[in-house]
C-alpha cells in the first residue's frame, strides 16, 4: 500500500483510494460505494494490518448513533463485493472470529491518517449496496411501480404534514428560523455525494430525496438519491447541456431545470418525472431555477436581456402563459440566479444591485403591484440562490460577504426584522444554485466546494513532461481565470487567490521568488504584459465594476485604463492599444486610455491579438441562434477572414495564439483544451487532463516554455439537518 505525491491517493493492488474526492476506483473505474461503506474502508486502510473490534468500528463510522450490528455486516459485505472478494476468500478484508476485522496489504510506514465523515443523525439504518441504474419500466410493471410511488408519495406527504405542523406549534414562540440560528440545534453537515463533480442539488418537499446533477468532463446528467443513500437513479443520461438549477414540483413527483444546449442556446425550462421517462419542455429563454407560488399553479423566474430584467409568472400548467410582474433596467436588475416565493403568496424574493449604493441585495418583491424594495440589513459583493424557510419567518441565501470575494457561505436574513445571521462559517464554499430546504424546515441541502489549482511548466516541444511550480494549497486557485501569462524576461505573471482577493503576482519560471503585484481587496484577474515588458494590464472590479486597469511590472504606478466596463484584456505587439470584452462585443482603446473604438457588431467574447498584430480572434456568434464560432478579424475590424466550428459551445474565456501564429488553441471549463489551424480542419486535442478543469495556458515569449494551470474544484451534495 503506499500514497502517492499529493498525499490524497491511496493505492493498493488495482485499487486506489481518493481520500479528497471520496471515491474508490479499480484500474481507473470508479466503484460505487455509499458514504458510510467509504467510511469504513477508510477507517479500516487507517488501521491497516491491526485488527479493529467492532466498538471502535462503530465509534469511529457511526459516531453517536445507535446502530443494529447488522449494519456492519451490511457494509463489509458491501466492501467485499466493491474489491471483488469472498468471506472465504479474502484478499483484504479479514474476518477475525469474536474479535473483529483487519485489513490486510502492503505495509507503509507513512501511511496517511485519513478523515472520516461522521453523520450526527440518530437513526437505526439498513443500508444495501449502492448500484447506480437506469429506470425502465415498462407495460404492466410501469404501472404497478407507479401506483405503488403515487401510494408512496402521498404517504410521504402527509406523514411530513404532520411533522410540519407539531414542529411549528409546538411551542407558540418557536419558529424555524430561530431553530436554524441555535447552533446547539444544528447537527454537523452530512456528506450525501463522493463525486467531486456536482453542479446543482435540490430535496424534494417531504425531505427524502435530493436530485442532483453530475458533471463530467464535458457532459452532466440528472440523478436521484435517497437521502438515506438507499438508492441511486439515473433520471436523464450525461448529455453536452448546462444545467441551471433544479426544482422539485410542489408534490415531489416531478424535476423543473433549465439548461443550455446547442439546440436552446438562450436557455429552456423542462420537467421530468422524478422515476425517469421522457422530459417536456415547457417554456424557452430560461437560463435559472424557477420558484412555485404556495399553490402550486404558478412558478416565477426571472429573464434578461442587454437593456432589462424581468420577473416572470406564468401557469405550472397548460399553455404557461407568461407574465411580467416586476421589470428593472439591466443596470440595476434582477440576478437570474433563482428567485423565491414567499409562502403567503404576496411575495417574490430575489437578489439584484441596490439603485442607490449599487451592492448586491436582497429584493423583495410584491406580486400584485411588482414594487421591489430592499430587505435586510446586509449587503453583499454576490448572492446567488435564495429560498424562503417554509413557515416564512426568514430566507436562506448563499453569499459572498462585503470583506471577502470567493469565500462564499450560506446566511440568513430574518423576517419581518431583516436581521442577518451567518449559518456557516468553514473552509468550504457554499455555491451554485443550490439553497434547498424540506417543507418541514429540518433539511437544508447545499453544494460544498473546495478547488485546488496548480500552475506546471514544460518544454513547449513536448509538452509531456510537466514540472509543478506551486503547491497544493487549497483555495489559492492559482491562475484561475485564465490570469497566466510570461513576461519578456521569462517570469511567470498569474492570479492567486490570497488575503480573501484575487491578486495579481509574478515569480520564476521554476515557482522560486514569489511577489504580490497588486493590492489585495478586489478582484484581479487575466493579467497581459506588454512586449517591452514595461505594463502588466488586467480586468479588476476597483472601481465597483468590471474596468481595464493597468500596473508596472514592479508594481507600480497603478491606472484605470477604462471607464465604462471591461474585462479580458489583450494588447498588440506594438503595445499602442488594448483590445477587451464588453457588452458581448470587442472593443480596443489606447493603452493610456481615451475613447473606445467597437471593432465587433455580433455578440463576442473573448479577446486575443495575433502574434503579428496583423488579426484578432474571438469566440463569435454571426447568427443569433447559430452555434458559436471561433472567429478570427483583420486588426482594424471588419468582416472575419476565417470562421471555425468550435468544440464545444459553454464557456470560452480561454484562448491564445500559437507562437507562429498559425493556429490558435482553447479550452472551455472542463479537462481538455483544442488546437484550430488557421489552414481549415476540424479542431485537434492539444491537451489533456481527465477529471480536471484546465484554467489558463500561456506560451513564454520566445516560444519555449509552456505553462497551464490545472486543478479540480470537488463539489458535492452535504445536509444540514437542526433537531425537532
Amino acid at each position: 500500500m503506499k500514497n502517492d505525491e499529493s498525499n490524497n491517493i491511496i493505492s493498493f493492488a488495482e485499487f486506489e483510494l481518493d481520500t479528497v474526492r471520496r471515491r474508490l476506483t479499480r484500474d481507473g473505474e470508479i466503484v460505487a460505494l455509499h458514504a458510510r461503506a467509504f467510511d469504513l474502508l477508510s477507517f479500516l486502510i487507517q488501521n491497516n494490518g491491526r485488527i479493529v473490534t467492532k466498538d471502535e468500528i462503530f465509534g469511529a463510522v457511526w459516531d453517536r448513533q445507535f446502530v443494529e450490528e447488522s449494519n456492519l455486516v451490511v457494509q463489509i459485505s458491501n466492501l467485499r463485493k466493491a474489491l471483488g472478494e469472498t468471506k472465504n476468500a479474502p484478499r483484504f478484508l479479514v474476518t477475525i472470529p469474536g474479535k473483529g476485522y483487519k485489513f490486510a496489504a502492503e505495509t507503509n510506514e507513512n501511511l496517511l491518517m485519513i478523515e472520516t465523515h461522521s453523520f450526527a443523525e440518530l437513526t437505526i439504518e439498513h443500508e444495501e449496496e449502492i448500484i447506480p441504474q437506469r429506470l425502465n419500466l415498462r407495460g404492466k410493471s410501469r404501472q404497478n411501480w407507479l401506483s405503488f410511488a403515487v401510494i408512496a408519495v402521498l404517504v410521504i406527504l402527509s406523514v411530513g404534514a404532520i411533522g410540519y405542523f407539531g414542529f411549528l406549534h409546538s411551542d407558540g414562540k418557536e419558529n424555524f428560523a430561530s431553530a436554524w440560528t441555535n447552533q446547539s440545534r444544528r447537527m454537523s453537515p452530512r456528506q450525501l455525494t463522493a463525486h467531486g463533480r456536482i453542479n446543482v442539488a435540490a430535496i424534494s418537499p417531504d425531505g427524502t430525496h435530493f436530485a442532483y446533477t453530475n458533471e463530467g468532463s464535458e457532459t452532466s446528467g440528472l440523478w436521484i438519491s435517497g437521502i438515506n443513500g438507499s438508492q441511486i437513479l439515473e433520471v436523464l443520461p450525461p448529455a453536452p447541456v448546462e444545467f441551471y438549477g433544479l426544482t422539485f414540483s410542489p408534490n415531489g413527483s416531478q424535476i423543473y431545470y433549465a439548461v443550455r444546449d446547442e439546440k436552446n442556446l438562450s436557455g429552456a425550462l423542462f420537467r421530468v418525472s422524478a422515476f425517469g421517462g421522457i422530459p417536456e419542455k415547457i417554456l424557452d429563454k430560461i437560463q435559472c431555477p424557477i420558484t412555485f407560488s404556495p399553490d402550486g399553479k404558478q412558478f416565477a423566474f426571472v429573464r434578461g436581456n442587454s437593456k432589462q430584467t424581468a420577473i416572470i409568472v406564468a401557469n405550472a400548467e397548460g399553455n404557461a402563459e407568461e407574465k411580467e410582474i416586476a421589470v428593472r433596467p439591466k443596470e440595476f436588475g434582477f440576478n437570474e440566479n433563482g428567485a423565491a416565493w414567499s409562502p403567503d403568496g404576496t411575495k417574490i424574493a430575489v437578489s439584484g444591485k441596490d439603485e442607490k449604493s449599487g451592492d448586491n441585495v436582497v429584493l423583495l418583491t410584491d406580486v400584485k403591484t411588482g414594487n421591489a424594495e430592499k430587505f435586510g440589513e446586509k449587503a453583499w459583493n454576490a448572492v446567488r440562490r435564495i429560498e424562503w424557510i417554509p413557515d416564512g419567518s426568514g430566507l436562506l441565501l448563499n453569499v459572498i460577504e462585503k470583506e471577502f470575494w470567493q469565500e462564499r457561505q450560506i446566511w440568513m436574513l430574518e423576517y419581518p426584522s431583516g436581521q442577518a445571521r451567518k449559518i456557516t462559517n468553514d473552509l468550504n464554499r457554499y455555491g451554485r444554485e443550490t439553497v434547498s430546504i424540506s417543507n418541514d424546515g429540518t433539511k437544508l441541502l447545499a453544494v460544498s466546494a473546495q478547488t485546488i489549482s496548480n500552475i506546471f511548466v514544460s518544454n513547449s516541444d513536448t509538452l509531456t513532461q510537466f514540472n509543478k511550480i506551486t503547491n497544493n494549497a487549497v483555495g489559492k486557485n492559482d491562475g484561475q481565470w485564465n490570469s497566466l501569462t510570461f513576461a519578456p524576461d521569462g517570469r511567470i505573471v498569474f492570479m492567486r487567490f490570497f488575503d480573501k482577493s484575487d491578486t495579481i503576482w509574478t515569480m520564476n519560471a521554476d515557482g522560486t521568488n514569489a511577489k504580490q503585484l497588486t493590492p489585495s481587496g478586489f478582484l484581479d484577474r487575466k493579467p497581459v504584459v506588454t512586449n517591452d515588458g514595461q505594463f502588466v494590464y488586467f480586468y479588476s472590479n476597483r472601481g465597483g465594476n468590471f474596468n481595464v486597469w493597468r500596473i508596472n511590472l514592479d508594481g507600480s504606478d497603478l491606472k484605470q485604463i477604462t471607464n465604462d466596463g471591461g474585462i479580458l484584456p489583450s494588447v498588440t505587439p506594438d503595445s499602442r492599444w488594448i483590445f477587451y470584452s464588453r457588452d458581448s462585443h470587442i472593443w480596443k482603446i489606447s493603452a493610456d486610455g481615451g475613447t473606445p473604438f467597437q471593432m465587433t457588431k455580433k455578440p463576442s467574447r473573448g479577446i486575443e491579438v495575433s502574434p503579428d498584430g496583423k488579426m484578432f480572434a474571438t469566440f463569435y456568434r454571426p447568427i443569433k441562434e447559430d452555434k458559436l464560432k471561433l472567429a478570427v478579424f483583420p486588426i482594424d475590424g471588419g468582416e472575419p477572414l476565417y470562421l471555425f466550428d468550435s468544440a464545444a459551445d459553454l464557456n470560452y474565456e480561454k484562448l491564445r495564439w500559437s507562437p507562429d501564429g498559425a493556429s490558435l488553441v482553447y479550452a472551455f471549463y472542463n479537462s481538455t483544451a483544442w488546437k484550430q489551424n488557421l489552414s481549415g480542419g476540424a479542431p485537434e486535442k492539444f491537451l489533456e487532463f481527465p477529471g480536471e478543469n484546465i484554467n489558463a495556458f500561456a506560451w513564454s515569449s520566445d516560444g519555449k516554455q509552456f505553462a497551464v494551470a490545472h486543478g479540480q474544484e470537488l463539489r458535492d451534495v452535504v445536509l444540514f439537518t437542526v433537531e425537532k
